[in-house]
């Protein structure tokens, strides 16, 4: 190799060298700045540390179900009993509903007490006589509700007109014109019975129940004519003497009807995360002219025992507890918390239970009042009665608090224990010795095992 080509070469070589202990240099001072970053960096406030990743902890029903305590449920129910009847703004109920709100306060609950107004309704006094034949029978018979009296001296020597269902077209060639109209029960509301009678006519209106016990029922708002209700064996006296020809009859009717207020009473369990998803539990506090022990004191029994249980466990959505005022007079507090709900927002509601009557019967019922109606709720429930191995059947019914919910697309569940016997239905036989702790056991555990189902596989994903 010439000199000139040495040069050359070695010229090259150098200008490597150089550049390579340059980009060594360049190496070393990265991993020195980055070994300084890693050590100083954690405690800048400016530098972002990527979170951990938290484990989900799933709630299980059988922590939940270790918590029930059925004499505590059922001391529960008996302190409503004691209030006495809960007429619907009356003093039994007024003072049941302050007993209620005492209770969601030891819960740690939000309270709010919803008012709205309703017309009190007493049944004071009730006298049917039918006269046949120069004899003179006294049947058994009660005022419905909102049913207006007769004047002070009543109605003397009617005479009896039997007038089917008391359908419209069941007027067409009969003349009911002052008398009193008889009509069967079915197919319609009392309060249509009572005005196509009177708007035919009719002085009064006697409905004869299906089933061998008293017509507790509501016409919803005050009647035109006094309506009242006999039992099917009552019923059957005066369909008998009808058979036999003419009938008359003298009645006194004696109702005391004035507006008051009732009040839903609210016990909120408000989750810890961020949410505007809400679950609705609720049961009926309000009851007929009688100790309401079944109906509905073991719903709230049921009701209060859920929101002792799951004291201190958080959820992913937030509880309403709701006892319901006005029930047994037309639905008036749910339809009213349907009302204040709705005009903010329903699409919020995962859905309502409804536990009423769950201390007598046979087996359980999971029911919604519309088969087209969303099943979601009612599903989970069933399956959660089908795992417990509790008897349960599904049907349908509207007749209960759930069912302006379900009017306004919001998934419903209505729990109950049916049959029911008549015997103890709205009558003063149903007292505290008629519920069955074991049923009401049941129906708390398909509650919380329907939570436990919304909570893991729902909401907390």
């Amino acid at each position: 190799m010439d000199a000139k080509w040495y040069n050359i070469v070695n010229s090259v070589r150098g200008d490597f060298v150089k550049k390579r202990l340059f980009f060594n240099k360049y190496i070393l001072f990265i991993i020195v700045f980055s070994l300084i970053l890693s050590f100083t960096g954690c405690n800048d406030p400016h530098v972002e540390v990527a979170p951990k990743s938290e484990e989900v902890s799933l709630l299980t029903f059988e922590e939940l179900q270790g918590k029930i305590d059925i004499d505590r449920t059922m001391e529960y129910i008996e302190d409503l009993v004691g209030f006495g009847p809960r007429l619907a703004g009356l003093p039994g109920e007024v003072e049941a509903g302050k007993y209620l709100a005492e209770a969601y306060k030891d819960l740690e609950l939000e309270v709010e007490t919803e008012e709205f107004p309703v017309m009190v309704f007493q049944d004071k006094e009730v006298q049917l006589t039918i006269k046949q034949w120069g004899e003179a029978t006294p049947i058994t018979a009660n005022s419905l509700t909102y049913s207006t009296s007769t004047p002070e001296d009543g109605l003397t020597d009617l005479p009896l007109v039997y007038a089917g269902l008391g359908r419209r077209e069941d007027f067409n060639g009969i003349d009911v014109t002052g008398a009193i109209a008889v009509v069967h029960r079915g197919e319609l509301f009392y309060r249509d019975k009572v005005h196509n009678s009177a708007i035919k006519g009719a002085e009064a209106v006697i409905i004869i129940n299906t089933e061998d016990s008293p017509l507790m029922a509501t016409l919803i708002d005050k009647s035109i004519v006094p309506a009242i209700g006999v039992s099917s064996s009552e019923g059957q006296k005066i369909m008998d003497a009808l058979e036999e020809g003419e009938l008359k009859a003298d009645l006194l009717v004696n109702t005391l009807i004035e507006d008051s207020t009732s009040n839903n009473i609210i016990g909120m369990k408000e989750s810890s995360k961020e949410t505007d998803k809400v679950l609705i539990i609720g049961a009926h506090y309000d009851s007929v002219n009688c100790p309401g022990a079944n109906d509905n004191a073991s719903g709230v029994g049921g009701l209060l025992e859920i929101a002792t249980v799951l004291k201190g466990v958080d959820l992913p959505f937030d509880i309403q507890y709701i006892a319901f005022g006005s029930e047994e007079v037309g639905l008036i507090g749910s339809r009213n918390n349907v009302t204040t709900n709705h005009l903010k927002s329903s699409s919020n509601v995962i859905g309502m239970i409804n536990l009423d009557m769950i201390g007598m019967g046979e087996y359980l019922v999971v029911l919604r009042e519309n088969s087209l109606s969303d099943d979601f709720l009612s599903n989970i429930a069933y399956k959660a009665a089908l795992d417990l191995d509790i008897k349960v059947v599904a049907e349908f019914s509207g007749r209960s608090d759930h069912s302006p919910y379900e009017n306004q697309g919001i998934p419903v569940v209505f729990l109950a224990y049916w049959p029911f016997d008549p015997l103890y239905y709205h009558t003063e036989r149903d007292t505290l010795e008629t519920v069955d702790p074991q049923l009401v056991k049941n129906t708390v555990e398909v509650v919380l095992k329907t939570i436990t189902t919304l909570v893991n596989e729902e909401y907390n994903q």
